[in-house]
């Protein structure tokens, strides 16, 4: 797809952009545009689009990054190489030197002084390893799979099945993977149900997570390293996660069943069972793939997608304008679009729904894409440098970037 193409199908979703929520009028966006193309590499060409606030309608500044998966390769990286920590996607760009850069997935907490901050919210998977399990009923992820040297895009809903099996054939069910032990899970619950959940966990540590396993002292762990149970751990919390190996944190009758199975000495062997919601049984591609997610799906084998309630978001998410990052690839699996619209500036952009985002990326020639993490997070980097415009103002009234989980990348094949 030619420059001028692109600039036409931009203008062409703007135009479309006044549309009713209810008895509300949505003002429509501003018609007069200005462009800025820059070829960052044969191949690979980013589209600025700006249209001001001194005409009718509001201002909107959109940022597309059109790549050709025959010259360019993706990869998801994680935020210091580890899961609990956050850092800015351009440190992870710059760290990298990749030449285009996008935040992705949604993480449990913003707020550096949480400890916890930086676990990704969902389903999680980095060059093939399970990092993250699926929390969130209806929630969909985005997948990036390499066959036969081509890369092609996954939206899926994964149900995840762990399982730990020991010696004696004694088998145990892994309520979760690296996350916070005793997180509340049945928010979905109520009554007796939400008690049995919140309190019986049994959690996977990899060393993926963080030197130790930040628990308290109400459980019990075992460690396990090359297979084998090395030591028991009772009522003693946060302990180290041997690189050989692995932590497993049981609380409530999971703290029982590992006092009782998992001796030291004995075998301890972990399954993983990964496939499709939507399709029962069938397995989702797990080998040379990596996976994030936030939400919602946009398109689907060529189809909108308008279900956002599906997938647990509200409407205040959906209808209204805000920062957004997104991701998109064309039929043929040859083109990817990346685009960051700024937001929550009303001199410069007030951001884009979701309907909006999806016309513009339907627009574009997108076979499927995705929405990634906005507001705040939202952010572009090209050849090191940030592109879009922050949206979070912090102490002083000055924007900077914010830290995030997880971030995709862009480099040459």
């Amino acid at each position: 797809m030619n420059k001028r193409r692109i600039i036409q199908l931009l203008l062409a979703a703007l135009l479309l952009s006044g549309f009713t929520i209810g008895a509300n009028q949505i003002p429509p966006l501003n018609t007069n545009v200005q462009e800025k193309v820059t070829e960052v590499a044969p191949g690979l060409v980013q589209t600025n689009i700006s249209a001001d606030s001194t005409g009718e309608g509001l201002p909107q500044n959109v940022h597309v990054a059109q790549i050709d998966l025959r010259k360019y390769r993706l990869k998801m990286v994680m935020a210091m190489n580890q899961i609990i920590g956050q850092e800015a996607t351009s440190d992870m760009a710059r760290r990298y030197n990749a030449l285009v850069a996008v935040n992705a997935g949604y993480s449990f907490s913003n707020n550096a002084w949480n400890i916890f901050h930086g676990d990704p919210s969902e389903f999680f998977v980095l060059d093939g390893k399970i990092l993250s399990e699926p929390r969130s009923p209806g929630r969909r992820s985005v997948g990036i799979c390499t066959r036969n040297d081509r890369q092609t895009m996954i939206v899926a809903e994964p149900l995840l099945s762990i399982t730990v099996t020991t010696d004696e054939s004694e088998e145990s069910e892994v309520t979760g993977i690296n996350r916070r032990r005793n997180e509340v899970r049945g928010w979905d619950k109520e009554g007796a149900e939400k008690e049995e959940l919140d309190k019986n966990d049994l959690i996977l540590y990899t060393p993926e997570w963080n030197r130790s396993t930040l628990t308290d002292r109400n459980g019990v762990e075992a460690i396990v390293r090359e297979d084998a149970v090395s030591a028991i751990r009772d009522n003693v919390g946060s302990n180290l996660i041997p690189s050989n190996g692995y932590v497993l944190s049981g609380s409530g009758k999971y703290a029982d069943w590992l006092k009782q199975h998992a001796r030291v000495g004995s075998r301890a062997k972990i399954s993983y069972q990964l496939t499709s919601r939507e399709n029962p049984g069938s397995p989702l591609p797990l080998e040379d793939c990596s996976y994030t997610s936030a939400g919602t799906l946009l398109i689907r084998d060529g189809r909108r997608f308008t279900d956002y309630g599906a997938e647990s978001f509200e409407p205040w998410f959906y209808d209204l304008r805000h920062p957004r990052t997104a991701i998109g690839m064309s039929k043929d699996n040859n083109t990817l679009w990346l685009i960051v619209a700024d937001g929550r500036q009303p001199n410069l952009a007030m951001g884009m729904t979701l309907p909006e985002l999806t016309d513009l990326l339907a627009d574009l020639g997108a076979h499927n894409a995705y929405n990634l993490d906005g507001g705040g997070s939202s952010t572009m980097v090209v050849r090191g440098e940030v592109v879009n415009s922050y949206s979070d103002i912090h102490r002083g009234g000055v924007r900077k970037e914010r830290r995030r989980c997880d971030a995709i990348l862009v480099f040459p094949r």
